[in-house]
């Protein structure tokens, strides 16, 4: 993919017309990251000479305005025990008295605010299934996001429940433990922010919505570029296992213990565990290399 890079370098360059220098200047101050990056090591990006790892290549393409789905190998070889993971993270019916491809439509909520009875069935969903401490006011905070996967008798099979927040307000440096002290953002109104992505709860017992539901946390990270963060509240064991090896993948804390189930931790279980990890390295992921270039596409086809 040396080749691939350098293209795209000089592509883009062309495209916004700018000087190689201007480009090491734009990425310099666009991200710290990228803060020792000279003239010298762009120029040999350029020429093919050597190239950064993947999850830097998208770094840049990020910084640079760019779209990243050309920088994804479809042919890259995932390793097994990853492959393994991500196959029954999404694979695995938890619902034997439904069908494997179930058909099932999306609907979307900019706000929950007059909604009372779905906000009831989150607030059980995650008081008792995940043990957050929520209340239905916290649903019913302005810009939450949710997306409900119905199947085609009107049931909700699934949700996708996040938000945005302003990085730089997060004094402890993650979200807050509680979902009530969090102040979420609307992005377009902020294209100045730097952006964490917090997804409270993903969930389906079917693997159609489930893999729906990754695809879109997916498609959220690609589409905003100003999403520099991910915090996630990782409630599967196999989704759990792929996070654990990034190495740009932080533990924040855990939730309450369980006797069965939840995610497996220094020999105890609990019911979810706070991650937060880049976006760029989680786009970088060869588990989802498949994915990524066609997340809109996937998110639709079921």
């Amino acid at each position: 993919m040396t080749k691939e890079f350098s293209i795209f370098l000089k592509n883009t360059r062309s495209k916004l017309q700018i000087t190689q220098q201007e480009a090491v200047n734009i990425l310099i101050n666009s991200e710290s990251k990228l803060s020792r990056l000279d003239l010298t090591t762009y120029s040999r990006w350029e020429r093919g000479t050597t190239k950064p790892i993947l999850s830097k290549q998208i770094l840049i393409a990020r910084a640079l305005g760019q779209d990243i789905a050309s920088l994804i190998d479809l042919k890259t070889k995932v390793p097994s025990k990853e492959k393994k993971d991500f196959e029954l993270s999404i694979q695995r019916n938890h619902n034997p008295y439904n069908y494997q491809k179930t058909e099932f439509t999306i609907k979307h909520y900019d706000s929950l605010t007059n909604e009372p009875v779905i906000c009831h069935n989150l607030m059980v969903f995650h008081n008792d299934y995940l043990g957050l401490d929520t209340c239905l006011s916290d649903f019913q905070m302005p810009n939450l996001k949710l997306d409900i996967f119905f199947d085609k008798y009107g049931e909700m099979i699934g949700h996708l429940l996040y938000g945005f927040l302003d990085t730089s307000t997060l004094t402890s440096g993650h979200a807050p433990r509680k979902l009530s002290n969090c102040e979420f953002i609307q992005p377009q109104k902020n294209n100045d922010k730097s952006l964490t992505l917090y997804i409270i709860s993903g969930f389906s017992l079917l693997s159609a919505p489930r893999k729906a539901i990754v695809s879109k946390a997916l498609d959220i990270i690609r589409q905003n570029k100003k999403i520099k963060l991910l915090e996630t509240n990782c409630h599967n064991q196999e989704a759990y296992s792929i996070h654990e090896r990034n190495p740009e993948c932080e533990f924040i804390f855990k939730g309450p213990s369980t006797a069965f189930g939840g995610i497996k931790m220094f020999g105890k279980n609990y019911r979810y565990i706070r991650l937060k990890i880049s976006t760029e390295s989680v786009l970088a992921y060869k588990v989802v290399s498949s994915l990524v270039p066609f997340t809109h596409e996937h998110i639709k086809d079921n």
